[in-house]
């Protein structure tokens, strides 16, 4: 379990390329991978609550909501899956380390990029040109987008705004780890996954759309 946490707040997508490849021998242990990358990316959801928090605590008020709701459907498929699945996986995964230099530097190189991009696109495209820079930037990462919306709508104008792209970048970065499960993963694991996620892809669309 502390691997699936160190996971969710270094990198979910690391979870779910690691776990992914192990699921594929033995094949019996795909439900309880299923599970760890869907927990990995429950936690994701309470990393990024935070971050809002911190950089701007009144963006947090916008995403608490949707936040809530994504991380209840990952924590209750994870839970059926385990509670179905007897078999008692290894779960230690190379994950790295969180405070690595490198990592650090990425991080902030793509924070930058996409305060760049953001910027441009709303002032040559408005708000579509944001929505393309948000499903870009998701592919990658979701940390650095969501740092960089928590200040752009610091003035308190474009929190709603700042919360939708939000949500469009984990639309973007969960397509990105559920085409990882189905073309890395045993089809268990694609299957589980890919209804989680789509239904985390389903309802982003819905929040923004209803947004």
């Amino acid at each position: 379990m502390l691997t699936l946490i160190l996971g969710g707040l270094i990198a979910s997508t690391t979870v779910t390329w690691g776990y992914t490849s192990r699921s594929v021998e033995p094949q019996e242990l795909s439900r309880k991978y299923a599970a760890d990358i869907i927990i990995a990316s429950a936690i994701m959801f309470t990393q990024l609550a935070l971050l809002s928090y911190i950089f701007n605590n009144a963006l947090l008020t916008y995403l608490e909501k949707p936040f809530g709701v994504l991380t209840i459907v990952c924590l209750v498929v994870s839970l059926v899956l385990i509670i179905r699945d007897t078999n008692k996986p290894d779960i230690n995964i190379k994950l790295g380390n969180p405070l690595n230099l490198i990592n650090a530097i990425g991080l902030g190189v793509i924070y930058v990029v996409i305060l760049f991009t953001v910027f441009y696109s709303n002032e040559f495209f408005g708000d579509s040109g944001l929505y393309y820079s948000a499903l870009i930037a998701g592919l990658a990462d979701t940390d650095a987008i969501t740092i960089s919306m928590a200040k752009f709508s610091l003035d308190g104008e474009k929190l709603k705004l700042a919360s939708l792209l939000i949500i469009a970048a984990i639309m973007s970065n969960m397509l990105v780890k559920l085409a990882i499960a189905v073309f890395k993963g045993t089809s268990t694991t694609a299957k589980f996954v890919g209804y989680t996620f789509g239904s985390i892809i389903l309802i982003g669309i819905i929040y923004i759309q209803i947004g």
